[in-house]
């Protein structure tokens, strides 16, 4: 019996043990996309441009019209090589000449006082992103990534912002804003916390009295 169960151990425990060994050699890790720190307003801007003019079928991106400004020529390219431009700009005055469908924030003193500076998102091509925040002083924190999950998260929002927008312009501003001041959970999502606390918060962005 002895010898029976050595041998039988034998048997199974050394391919086993040479398995072990062997088995994580032969399996090639799986690469996880890097999430790229981008540092400054400029490399910010350049990186766009870089994306903008790599892009084949899709652009959509969302910006303050001083960024717009600095990618025009780069949207204009794209656009020209048949891709599709969906854009969202936080502007006032004079809408900047962009190609492709663009529509214009309502809400961009808010969204500014919000988040203490001016958000750029873009997504190329549903592949790649680059999502910086540009804060009303100092540097840009920014970060550009082909993880899918950011990249799906991003486009996602950038959606829901149009079908927003768009919503709002078909109901009427009047209307919306009476909506939405009228409820304080939807107050403090739109305003934030700190701006709805404050004296200084826009005056047409406050429920009325």
């Amino acid at each position: 019996p002895d010898e029976l169960v050595a041998r039988l151990r034998r048997r199974y425990n050394e391919p086993l043990d040479l398995l072990e060994v062997a088995l994580p050699e032969l399996v090639a890790p799986v690469a996880t996309p890097e999430v790229l720190a981008v540092g400054s307003r400029a490399a910010v801007l350049e990186a766009c441009r870089t994306l903008i003019a790599g892009a084949e079928r899709e652009v959509s991106i969302s910006l303050w019209a001083g960024e717009a400004q600095e990618i025009v020529e780069s949207v204009r390219g794209a656009h020209e090589r048949g891709v599709q431009i969906y854009g969202m700009l936080y502007a006032s005055g004079e809408p900047i000449d962009l190609p492709g469908s663009w529509l214009a924030h309502s809400y961009q003193e808010i969204v500014a006082g919000r988040i203490h500076g001016r958000l750029l998102t873009l997504v190329v091509d549903r592949d790649e992103v680059v999502v910086a925040h540009l804060p009303t002083g100092g540097e840009a924190v920014a970060v550009r990534t082909r993880n899918p999950a950011l990249v799906l998260v991003t486009q996602e929002y950038l959606h829901h912002d149009r079908v927003l927008q768009s919503a709002q312009q078909k109901i009427g501003f009047d209307e919306w804003d009476r909506w939405w001041q009228a409820d304080a959970d939807l107050r403090t999502i739109i305003l934030g916390e700190s701006m709805e606390a404050s004296p200084s918060a826009p005056v047409d962005a406050l429920p009325p009295e």
